[in-house]
């Protein structure tokens, strides 16, 4: 057994390959300096992020996974003297040099120190400071919000916040992480907040898993009411269209020809009677005596433009003819005996003196 072998053994620290010379006198390659850190502890170790607790226990897993956790924890004395114990320290500062940010190197390294010095000096820097870092993470974790993040990843940063305190020795009890979700998550989750809150003993992850699963619910639901919208709108977009169209088409045209006052005492479509202009007028004479000489013009015709193509249709306007319903009732005020009456579409005329000018002619009429 080599020096350096029984002197191992009678510290009580596990047993290393010894070195063995080579031809020149130089030590050979150490199997731990071929091991990748990268391939052991997945994160790296950075100034401003709440990840140190983390980067630990992966740093301190691999140490103990190849029986070197006594070169960082200070269980058993340095031995700089001996070769076989500074080849494998050097392999580990070169594991620590590896999985640090270059911001953390610059406060913690130092010249000619060992693994377990380098050690103390990142966890001393990430533990100092914690009662002022404490009173950051503390407003930080407390005014969360999920804003446009997702369940999942909201419920992630709040871990992450929570770890970040516990790290500044002011750990997160579980019920308080459930409160802070609550105040925390967006309104829309309304209904599973309450549920969630009368849920006796409930923990951080059911409360989350809870959330998730209604925020999965919603966006199918969304996505269901897309493509009922799109298929209504292939499916039924053309008779929308033509259901529109025809209640914007026009109605039948107006008749622009004049209206005239018919006379009591003609049929239209019998002996006598001549159409004018799409209207008619009596010409012969009917069951009440001779028509009177003139028939008088009551309104003007209608009046109304055809909306030009391409454009919405307009409800076409009236108009009225003031001046010739003037001249024709004036005209009917000269001739005051005229046998004439304008048919005002009543079913019953009262006349004062008419009346009894016609009753030899029928007594019916009275």
């Amino acid at each position: 057994m080599s020096t350096s072998s029984a002197t191992s053994a009678s510290s009580g620290a596990p047993t290393m390959p010894a070195a063995t010379d080579t031809s020149a006198g130089a030590l050979f390659l150490h199997p731990y300096a071929t091991i990748s850190v990268k391939s052991h502890v997945p994160l790296e170790l950075e100034l401003h992020s709440a990840n140190y607790g983390k980067w630990s226990a992966f740093f301190k897993a691999m140490c103990g996974k190849f029986g070197l956790l006594h070169h960082i924890d200070g269980s058993v004395p340095p031995r700089r003297t001996d070769p076989a114990w500074e080849q494998i320290d050097c392999c580990i500062r070169t594991w620590l040099y590896g999985s640090v940010s270059q911001d953390v190197l610059d406060f913690t390294m130092a010249e000619n120190q060992t693994a377990r010095e380098l050690w103390v000096a990142i966890s001393n820097k990430f533990q100092a400071n914690k009662a002022p870092r404490a009173i950051f993470l503390s407003e930080d974790f407390h005014s969360m919000t999920q804003g446009d993040l997702s369940v999942m990843d909201f419920g992630k940063k709040m871990k992450l916040a929570a770890d970040a305190l516990r790290e500044v020795g002011h750990p997160v009890a579980e019920p308080t992480l459930v409160l802070n979700l609550l105040r925390g998550i967006h309104p829309k989750f309304s209904n599973t907040k309450d549920i969630v809150a009368g849920t006796k003993d409930i923990t951080f992850d059911e409360a989350l898993n809870q959330f998730a699963l209604k925020e999965l619910r919603m966006a199918n639901e969304a996505k269901q009411q897309q493509r009922r919208r799109r298929k209504k709108g292939g499916n039924g977009s053309g008779g929308a269209l033509q259901q529109q169209y025809q209640q914007q088409q026009p109605r039948g045209p107006t008749p622009t020809s004049p209206w005239v006052c018919f006379s009591p005492w003609g049929t239209p479509g019998g002996q006598g009677w001549s159409s004018v202009g799409g209207g008619g007028s009596w010409r012969g004479q009917g069951v009440l005596g001779p028509a009177p000489q003139q028939a008088y013009t009551a309104f003007a015709p209608l009046q109304f433009s055809t909306p030009p193509q391409q454009q919405q249709y307009q409800q076409p306007t009236q108009t009225w003819d003031q001046a010739g319903l003037i001249a024709a009732l004036q005209q009917m005020q000269l001739q005051g005996s005229s046998p004439w009456v304008m048919d005002s579409g009543a079913s019953t005329h009262m006349h004062s003196s008419d009346g009894p000018q016609h009753a030899a002619r029928d007594s019916s009429l009275q």
